[in-house]
């Protein structure tokens, strides 16, 4: 150009963020440019059922299944498939569809038969090798195929559908283009959302909700528009999200506007052509989709994570396994770099149960469909007891191993679980789980969790390495804002090995989406074009989860430069958990209790009476319902009505009866009488006198002296008969008014009702003082206490005083508050800013924090000094918080979602006041126990088998080592469903004994066999009652006896083996 020559075409200057929004043009589907989008190519020609003209195409037809109102979650109103099928087929039962159709209502079943017979010409016209039938009933929906053999007719799962317009595809390959192509298939739809029927996400279900058909069709896409769809996409978000400074936001920009003038709206092929300048300038081709990045900044993992039961019941869950998985299987044979992880056994078992046939096809994609979690469910580990929590992965892990070619999982999968206890570390290691996951921390609502990746260290210094998605979620949907999150997110950029990145749609079950998976390989095109803005992907068929842990471990070069957190990792958020759903938390103690108690006992008959042995698969069954209640959303109390009225409660229940019906009936073998334990019932001679004068009742015995206002019924006084020691303070605290004070709080958390409780309201109460009547029992020394707890609701609280222990039962009549949380308080005359609270195997230390204004405990809480101390012992209890000298133990709770009806109704529990003259000891933790036991029995069980007493004398005052649990070994017989036996052993008799420290201090021990058995030989094994091969040997002393040491919290396990 000559410098002469003047230019009359000056450019403007390009405002980015104005030309930013132009991008969402070419897919604004719905905007005032739709006819100029990309959505005039996305399909070639359209085929609709309800169309008249298009049903010698495609044609539609729907059967609905009776529904039992009475019972939700009859079997019934989710029928087998083959009967269904086959009396629908006979009887002519199909009626045809029609465009808008309501079908509903709620929880009901509707079935669909669709029928496709495309003439050769048509494919030969379109000339497309993939069809796809389109289905949206705004509900969920399965794809069924008929296979027919001379042996057999079974119907297969393909794909899933899960309603308004999230996932509606089913491919059909058309691989014969000289013949009509026919094609008969079935839909399985639930009328329910993915996340239930209420109106809101979390509001109570709506019974008579209805969906409606909005799509029946059969289209012919247009294949090239739908890839420049998940290009464009990815591409235009990366420039809205990258960095301002970042020189490939404004190259990528400007790919995307030269994108958008290739693009014509007349012209198909300009589809291709945009296309093709895509993959020359930003998108050049993988030629290979397993290939590894040199440095992976994420792993990527789809993944649904299906709640067992949520927003709907279990019923409903055994069709959405189902759902999600077939739709993955689909996805497996399409991508050969994708990797679906599951966890939870019992989800799998279920499937298995129903659908054997399709269960054998998972087997066939070992290195895509992957076991990421050894537990029985995905369960909440603050509430499960210890043996609780060892069965999770005892039986988890063996139902894996048995049924997945013998793999065992190294990770414990917890993605979602309201906090973990400290004692799973620990639990973990010994179940051959080196590694742990989960997100739920990143939703803290006082204090940010410092890390993504660290040792987590329980209480009796176990590590587990363990890391926190950055992209804080476990459903992402691969938009660019949760890819670029992973890297902004990441608080453990220190430590070499990139990040697990979880895909997919999750909680109401589904999985990943064709959509997410070409969008992650659209970012890992982009990566290979720009390099490290963007962040690197590993998605390869030979990844897995614990590859990924074990890449941390070598490049950081081991455990020491990977820093460490000691203790609970307490969740900041849905503190609730611990209290809502009463009746639920109270089952699961006692089941938890009674099958140990049962254990042993069979584990003594089947070693004593010849004609007896030993119950494994009847106790085992009984465990399974124990352990799937025990769900991080029904055990929590999280779950709606649904599930706690027809399913968790009465599975509980039945876990109840059938255990008792089995200890009754073993207990007559051995001429052993038995009855259930009750709290007020005194086990000695009561020796307490009470004295009543006009305004109090005063009981002594010769440990303790309580005063009981006769005004209030609260305690003014306790003290120490031996030492006039105080142990109830009136002056110094809040609580001026007495101990066993009621209290009744505004309960009202900001969204998660049955979740939260929040620390704004703990200011906000009422003391309970509508005393309508006290009196005493001088037979028996009982002060009964009635109180008002108005609009139709009372209280009434027996107290007794056993020698040293102040012991309750309270009945609540017609508990009907709204949002409130009932709680009693203690203020006792102890300083302490810690206080101690019985967990799994041992306990916690928690400084009286504000963020950890309400924590969870077990069987007890302990605030002590040096000298003299309070534990607060309850039978099926967990919310406790202490601050200052207060201590308050949660009692009930009344939120209004997801169950409405939550808590209402009658409800008894028991708790005791143990004031005791040193810190806390063995004769809290040894009272506790014997307060949570189910059975009374004339002579102790435990103690016929094996005994455990001090090495040492010096131990004999606080020995800190107790048995947990007795049972028959799984390797015993083959008769066992959970058996890894290859071949029967005859003549095995073994028993695995469980032994902690719960008290927090090295111990030693002798262990004695009862004087009916002797030891041929004694092996330390792991919780999957494996041998551990590292362990030492264990000297058998005499055939009887044999040594035990434990570090401090330690679990050990034997196998001992008897002549």
């Amino acid at each position: 150009m000559s410098y002469n020559v003047p230019n009359h075409d000056p450019k403007y200057v390009e405002y980015q963020p104005l030309f930013e929004k132009k991008l969402n043009q070419l897919l604004d589907f719905n905007g005032p440019y739709k006819n100029e989008s990309l959505l005039n190519f996305m399909t070639h020609k359209t085929f609709k059922a309800v169309n008249k003209p298009d049903q010698h195409i495609i044609h539609g037809y729907y059967y609905q299944v009776d529904y039992n109102k009475e019972n939700p979650v009859d079997p019934n109103n989710r029928p087998a498939w083959k009967p269904l099928l086959k009396k629908v087929n006979e009887e002519k039962l199909w009626k045809e569809v029609y465009e808008n159709q309501p079908f509903g209502p709620s929880w009901t079943t509707t079935w669909f038969k669709v029928r496709l017979e495309i003439p050769k010409e048509l494919l030969k016209k379109y000339n497309e090798t993939k069809w796809v039938f389109q289905f949206d009933c705004q509900n969920e929906g399965l794809v069924i195929v008929e296979k027919k053999s001379k042996e057999q007719t079974i119907y297969m799962p393909v794909t899933a559908f899960s309603g308004n317009n999230e996932r509606t595809d089913y491919i059909i390959n058309i691989e014969d283009f000289e013949n009509d192509f026919k094609h008969t298939f079935y839909i399985e739809c639930g009328n329910n959302g993915m996340f239930g029927n209420g109106i809101g996400q979390i509001d109570p279900p709506n019974d008579n909700r209805w969906f409606h058909l909005q799509k029946f069709d059969l289209i012919v896409p247009d294949w090239d528009a739908r890839h420049l769809y998940y290009e464009f996409m990815q591409c235009k978000d990366l420039c809205l999200k990258l960095p301002q400074e970042s020189y490939f936001k404004h190259y990528i920009r400007k790919t995307c506007l030269e994108i958008m003038d290739i693009f014509d709206s007349k012209d198909r092929s300009s589809v291709l052509k945009c296309r093709h300048y895509f993959e020359k300038k930003l998108l050049p081709k993988l030629n290979d989709y397993n290939v590894e990045p040199e440095f992976p900044t994420m792993y990527a993992f789809g993944n649904c994570h299906i709640d067992l039961s949520w927003l709907w019941p279990f019923a409903e869950t055994k069709r959405k396994v189902v759902r999600s998985w077939a739709s993955q299987i689909k996805l497996i044979e399409e991508y050969p770099e994708y990797q679906f992880v599951i966890s939870q056994a019992q989800s799998v078992k279920w499937l298995k149960d129903a659908h054997p046939e399709f269960f054998n096809i998972l087997l066939q994609h070992p290195t895509q469909f992957l076991i990421a979690g050894g537990s029985w469910v995905e369960n909440d580990t603050n509430l499960p007891s210890g043996e609780g929590l060892c069965r999770q992965l005892f039986y988890g892990q063996r139902w894996f191993y048995k049924n997945f070619k013998k793999r065992i999982s190294q990770t414990m999968w917890l993605p979602d679980s309201f906090g973990y206890s400290a004692a799973l570390p620990q639990i973990g290691k010994l179940s051959q789980c080196n590694y742990f996951v989960t997100q739920k921390l990143s939703w803290n609502n006082i204090n940010k969790f410092p890390h993504s990746t660290f040792l987590w260290q329980g209480i009796d210094g176990s590590e587990v390495l363990t890391h926190c998605p950055p992209a804080d979620t476990y459903t992402s949907d691969c938009s660019v804002d949760d890819i670029l999150k992973v890297v902004k997110n990441g608080k453990s950029k220190d430590i070499e090995g990139g990040s697990l990145y979880l895909f997919g749609k999750g909680d109401g079950g589904g999985g990943p989406t064709e959509e997410q998976i070409e969008k992650l390989r659209v970012i890992r095109k982009v990566h290979d074009k720009v390099g490290s803005e963007i962040p690197s992907i590993s998605m390869n068929n030979k990844n897995s989860p614990e590859a990924f842990f074990e890449n941390i471990l070598k490049l950081n070069k081991g455990k020491h430069n990977i820093p460490s957190y000691i203790g609970e990792l307490y969740l900041e958020f849905h503190r609730g958990t611990y209290t809502t759903q009463a009746l639920i938390k109270k089952l699961m103690r006692k089941s938890e209790t009674l099958l140990v108690e049962l254990e042993k006992l069979a584990t003594y008959v089947s070693l004593n009476v010849d004609d007896y042995n030993y119950p494994y698969n009847e106790i085992n069954s009984l465990w399974e319902n124990v352990l799937l209640c025990q769900f991080h959303d029904v055990l929590p109390g999280s779950a709606i009505e649904m599930n706690y009225k027809f399913e968790s409660q009465k599975m509980l229940k039945d876990v109840l009866k059938r255990a008792w019906e089995m200890y009754a009936k073993l207990s007559k073998k051995i001429d052993m009488k038995c009855d259930k334990f009750k709290h007020l019932e005194v086990c000695v001679p009561n020796r307490s006198c009470v004295v009543d004068d006009n305004d109090y009742y005063t009981i002594w015995s010769d440990a303790l002296t309580v005063k009981v206002s006769k005004k209030t019924g609260n305690i003014t006084s306790i003290r120490n008969s031996r030492n006039n020691k105080e142990y109830i303070d009136m002056k110094s605290g809040k609580n001026k008014v007495g101990a066993n004070q009621f209290v009744i709080y505004d309960d009202k958390p900001d969204n998660w009702q049955a979740w939260d409780t929040e620390i704004y309201n703990i200011e906000d109460y009422k003391y309970v003082n509508k005393l309508i009547s006290i009196s005493l029992d001088d037979n028996n020394s009982t002060i009964t206490s009635v109180y008002d707890l108005e609009d139709g609701c009372f209280l009434t609280c027996k107290m007794i005083l056993e020698n040293d222990i102040i012991k309750y039962n309270v009945k609540v009549k017609s508990w009907n508050k709204e949002n409130k949380f009932l709680k009693v308080e203690f203020p006792v005359n102890i300083h302490n800013p810690v206080c101690t609270y019985d967990i799994q195997f041992g306990n916690k230390k928690i400084d009286t924090v504000f963020y950890k204004f309400e924590v969870c405990h077990h069987k007890y809480a302990d605030l002590s000094e040096a000298t003299n101390g309070i534990s607060i012992i309850n039978d099926c209890k967990y919310g406790f918080a202490t601050l200052g000298n207060l201590m308050k133990l949660s009692l009930l709770r009344s939120p209004k979602r997801p169950d409405e009806h939550a808590d209402m109704g009658d409800h008894e529990f028991n708790y005791a006041i143990y004031p005791h003259s040193d810190c806390l000891s063995m004769k809290t933790i040894n009272k506790s126990i014997e307060f949570n036991k189910y059975a009374n029995n004339t002579f102790d069980i435990e103690a016929k088998i094996l005994t455990i007493n001090p090495l040492f004398k010096s131990q004999e005052r606080n020995f800190n080592m107790r048995i947990s649990s007795i049972k028959r070994a799984e390797d015993d017989s083959k008769d066992s469903d959970y058996s890894i036996l290859t071949k029967d052993v005859k003549n095995n008799k073994s028993v695995v004994i469980r032994v902690y420290d719960p008290l927090g201090g090295e111990i030693s021990g002798i262990a004695r066999v009862g004087k009916n058995f002797n030891i041929s030989k004694v092996v330390i094994v792991d919780n999957l009652e494996m041998p551990v091969e590292e362990a030492e040997d264990v000297e058998v002393i005499n055939n009887k006896e044999f040594l035990i040491n434990l570090r401090a919290f330690e679990i050990k396990i034997f196998r001992v083996y008897l002549e």
